[in-house]
């Protein structure tokens, strides 16, 4: 194949099919959801924190 002629896109070749890009869509909206739970849980663990009595020893 030729050089590279400096243009940012990238050859048709390499592009990764339809199935593959939707896949990775799906993972990465999981992925997102899971963040979004964790999150959730984290500041409702610490709302619980601040909201319960402090005991030291």
């Amino acid at each position: 194949k030729g050089g590279k002629g400096g243009g940012a896109e990238a050859p048709v070749d390499e592009q990764p099919p339809a199935e593959t890009s939707i896949s990775e869509r799906s993972e990465l909206e999981s992925g997102m959801l899971l963040l979004q739970a964790m999150r959730r849980n984290a500041a409702a663990a610490r709302s619980n924190v601040a909201a319960a009595p402090v005991h030291d020893g």
